[in-house]
């Protein structure tokens, strides 16, 4: 690299709209807001770390989750064992001076004959600029590799109340 420097796309994103719900979220919890975040943030990383493990044929040890982590780890364990992806890629990086930010897939594998890009997500739910995350992702991954293109993205919303594909087919609830 020429050793500049290009933002995430995440760090991109914070600048998205969060919207009403989020808005009115804020207010209800009040100077609570940040320590929810934190926690949230965490929980998120262990299940990631987790779901790479278990990606990686790793032992997963579960005094080390709370039992709300440890809940959707099996929930990811769950979706891996019904489909069977091949995966191709894990928590991997990417940067791109075309779209001016870079960021970590967290997989990418075939599944059902398409290549799809998944993103594990532990949050209430899922929302307009997790398409946009994913979408930048599946254009930076094409850059870098255009012969082994992008076909789907979704995400993996480990939280969710149901199971299967959303009713918009855009993303994979649960499992």
């Amino acid at each position: 690299t020429d050793g500049s420097y290009l933002p995430s796309v995440t760090t991109v994103l914070e600048a998205y709209p969060k919207g009403a719900y989020f808005e009115q979220w804020l207010k209800d919890v009040g100077n609570e807001a940040d320590s929810i975040v934190e926690r949230a943030a965490e929980q998120g990383t262990n299940v990631h770390n987790a779901a790479e493990q278990l990606l990686k044929g790793e032992t997963v040890d579960f005094v080390n989750y709370t039992k709300d982590e440890w809940k959707m780890i099996l929930r990811f364990h769950e979706f891996y064992e019904q489909n069977t992806p091949t995966i191709e890629a894990i928590e991997h990086n990417l940067v791109s001076k075309v779209v001016g930010c870079g960021g970590t897939i967290d997989m990418v594998c075939m599944l059902n004959g398409e290549r799809w890009l998944l993103d594990t997500k532990t949050s209430g739910g899922i929302y307009d600029n997790n398409y946009v995350q994913l979408a930048t992702y599946a254009v930076m991954w094409n850059e870098a590799y255009p012969t082994e293109r992008i076909e789907r993205i979704g995400c993996l919303h480990l939280r969710a109340k149901t199971r299967g594909a959303s009713r918009d087919g855009k993303t994979i609830q649960g499992l």
